[in-house]
């Protein structure tokens, strides 16, 4: 049985300490964060790929891919796309996918600098 195991057996029956009723909801809370990242990079990658901008559409395609197996070193790639000429941020897409792109750029940034 491990850690996690044991202290969700505890939680649930009532006797779980306060440090580990918080570190459960911590990894909880994670785990979402992680989840609304990955679904967030799919929906970017979708807009530049078909606004042909193959090149971030593969990048954060990629990085999706990375975090979904696992591998957290993705959370520093995508926060190397930010910043300096020629990075995420100079894509400018007119419309809708604009402004969703816009929208998505920002939150993309603030959960990988969170789960990192």
């Amino acid at each position: 049985m491990t850690l996690a195991d044991r202290e969700l057996m505890l939680f649930y029956a009532g006797v779980a300490p306060l440090r580990t009723s918080l570190t459960m909801q911590k990894s909880r809370n994670r785990a979402t964060l992680m989840h609304t990242l990955i679904e967030e990079l799919e929906e970017a990658a979708a807009i530049l790929a078909g606004s042909d901008f193959d090149t971030w559409a593969r990048w954060f395609g990629g990085d999706a891919k990375r975090l979904r197996a696992g591998d957290r070193e993705a959370l520093k790639h995508i926060l190397q796309a930010y910043g300096g000429m020629g990075s995420f941020t100079d894509v400018v897409l007119g419309g809708p996918d604009g402004e969703r792109l816009d929208e998505l750029r920002s939150s993309i940034y603030t959960l990988a600098k969170a789960l990192r």
